[in-house]
């Protein structure tokens, strides 16, 4: 498929959410293409699809004048009327399809599609190819039977679209190629599947016409039956060969080696290649060639010292100095427990009570004892001799 065919399919859109509403103000309008030119200077825009959008929507994209609007999943029964109106000084064109459907589903008109673009300016700016879509249900009362035939854009849409794999770009700087999408994998598919059912038409439509007076051999009486049939149809209509990894048959599945859509890597530049090696290979000879010790690096007291006191909860240190204050009282409690009594008996006075062997001795021993620990004994009883 080439450029111009695929610019008929796709949108050139900003990718920009503007909420739902119900109804949109010329008001609102003047305001948001006048955002919309600021926008398309920093913000990407992206060639993708407008498949069936809710009520409500809104859009912003790049078209320019003379081109056709490419299909949005709904079909219209009247052409797109053209008005202009003045809001504030600024002209406002707009050109609106009152009645449209979804095809296969809906038989009234109950859609209608409205664009609008500033008209008084220059041509050659990109402000007058910005425009504005804006969907919207219509009135019961001014609907209109469906009819797919009689409506427009043909043919209809076929579904599954075809998958996209589009990078976003700035609209001022891919001016002017912008008014045309690149040619891709996606596209070349699509023409594809719409070359073999064209093909699937011709050939049942030669088939319808190449029936009458035809035998085949071996089914007298039975036209159009036979091998001689299938031989002819062949010649007749020969099939278009195909390239290499495209499928004759799209309701087949495709191997992933076969698949013309690629993968991520197929959509990676050599720039940004080498430029994220140059990125990854600058970060590792920084960690080797890097003049200071990573062993000798220590964090910065800035955490410390400015948020001092600020991240402890009040209740929280309030706590800390209760639990702080209950510990000192136990030390100072348990120090005066295992304070040593004065004049405590020492290990001498015990070995010297284990070598006593005379009762001269016991009695000097407890003298010595008396005076070091102030303990008082009992009188003994004497002892008597044994008679």
């Amino acid at each position: 498929m080439n450029s111009s065919s695929s610019s008929q399919a796709l949108w050139c859109k900003a990718s920009l959410q503007y909420p739902t509403v119900n109804q949109l103000a010329l008001e609102a309008v003047v305001e948001m293409l006048a955002k919309g030119m600021t926008f398309a200077q920093t913000a990407p825009f992206q060639w993708s699809y407008i498949d069936r959008p809710p009520d409500g929507s809104i859009f912003l994209v790049y078209m320019p004048n003379n081109q056709r609007p490419p299909p949005d999943g709904f079909m219209y029964m009247d052409n797109e009327q053209d008005y202009h109106v003045n809001v504030g000084g600024s002209v406002i064109q707009i050109l609106e399809h009152k009645y449209g459907f979804l095809p296969g589903e809906e038989h009234l008109t109950s859609r209608s599609r409205r664009r609008f673009r500033l008209a008084n300016k220059n041509p050659n700016d990109i402000a007058a190819s910005l425009w504005l879509l804006f969907y919207s249900r219509t009135d019961e009362a001014t609907r209109v039977p469906a009819n797919i035939q009689a409506a427009q854009p043909q043919p209809m849409r076929q579904y599954p679209l075809p998958q996209l794999q589009t990078k976003g770009f700035n609209l001022i700087a891919a001016r002017p190629g912008a008014a045309l999408p690149p040619a891709s994998a996606a596209t070349l598919q699509a023409q594809q599947v719409a070359q073999y059912q064209q093909q699937q038409r011709l050939q049942q439509q030669q088939q319808r016409a190449g029936r009458p007076g035809q035998h085949g051999y071996g089914q007298q009486g039975k036209p159009g039956t036979g091998p001689g049939t299938t031989a002819q149809n062949q010649a007749r209509c020969p099939i278009i060969p195909q390239k290499r990894g495209l499928p004759v048959d799209p309701t087949q599945p495709v191997s992933q080696y076969d698949d013309p859509i690629g993968d991520d890597m197929d959509l990676v530049t050599p720039r940004e290649i080498s430029r994220a090696r140059y990125v990854q290979h600058h970060e590792w000879m920084e960690e080797i060639l890097s003049p200071y010790n990573p062993e000798k690096l220590k964090p910065s007291a800035m955490l410390t010292t400015t948020a001092a006191g600020t991240l402890e909860p009040a209740a929280l240190r309030e706590r800390t100095e209760n639990d702080l204050a209950a510990i000192e009282e136990m030390q100072r409690r348990h120090a005066e427990t295992v304070k040593p009594l004065p004049g405590a008996i020492t290990t001498a006075m015990l070995e010297r009570a284990q070598a006593v062997e005379t009762w001269e001795q016991l009695a000097a021993l407890e003298e010595e004892v008396k005076q070091a620990t102030g303990i008082q004994y009992a009188p003994k009883q004497p002892v008597q001799q044994a008679v």
